[in-house]
C-alpha cells in the first residue's frame, strides 16, 4: 500500500470515530484532529491545527479558575510519557461555552522517544444530566422513605400505648 492510500485510509478511520480525536507534538500544538472532535468544539479542523489546544479548548477550569496547561493532565502525556484518564472535566467550544467531558491521553512514542501525545474526549452532557436526575430521585426517595418511617414509628407508638393501656 502506497503513503497516500495509507494516510487516506487513517484518515478515514479517525474520522469515522464518534469521540473527539486530537494529536498534540511537544509544544501542546494540534498536529490532527478528527471531524467529531472539531464538530463538538465548534471549529473547522484545519483550523485548529498548528495551534496549541489547551489555550483554546482547556484554558478554565468549570468554576472558572484558569487552567495551566502544567497541570492539565492531557499536556502532561506528551511531557511525562504516561497515559492519564480524567472522568469529569470539561472543554471549551469556540462560541464561549463549555461542556463537560472525559478524556483520555497517550503519549505518541518512537522507540523510547516521547513524540507528543494522542487525546481521545467524548461528551457527557446527557450522564451528568441523567446522574443529576437520579439524584434528585434518590433524594426523593430518601425523604419519602425518612417520612414514611416517622408515620409507622408513630403508629408504633400508639400501638404499644393502647396494648399497654388493655
Amino acid at each position: 500500500m502506497d503513503i497516500s492510500r495509507l494516510h487516506q485510509r487513517n484518515e478515514l478511520l479517525l474520522n469515522s470515530a464518534n469521540d473527539g480525536i486530537y494529536g498534540l507534538d511537544l509544544d501542546g500544538r494540534a498536529t490532527f484532529i478528527n471531524q467529531s472532535a472539531a464538530r463538538l468544539l465548534g471549529w473547522e479542523p484545519e483550523s485548529l491545527i498548528g495551534k496549541p489546544l489547551h489555550s483554546i479548548i482547556h484554558h478554565h477550569r468549570a468554576d472558572g479558575r484558569p487552567y495551566p496547561s502544567e497541570e492539565c493532565p492531557n499536556c502532561a502525556a506528551y511531557r511525562d510519557g504516561q497515559s492519564h484518564q480524567v472522568n469529569d472535566d470539561i472543554f471549551w467550544r469556540k462560541d464561549g461555552s463549555s461542556f463537560p467531558v472525559e478524556s483520555a491521553s497517550t503519549p505518541l512514542m518512537e522507540g523510547d522517544l516521547i513524540k507528543g501525545a494522542v487525546v481521545t474526549f467524548r461528551d457527557i452532557t446527557q450522564r451528568v444530566k441523567d446522574e443529576a436526575k437520579l439524584r434528585h430521585y434518590q433524594s426523593n426517595l430518601e425523604k419519602m422513605v425518612e417520612s414514611r418511617t416517622e408515620e409507622l414509628s408513630e403508629v408504633n407508638k400508639d400501638l404499644r400505648d393502647f396494648v399497654y393501656i388493655v
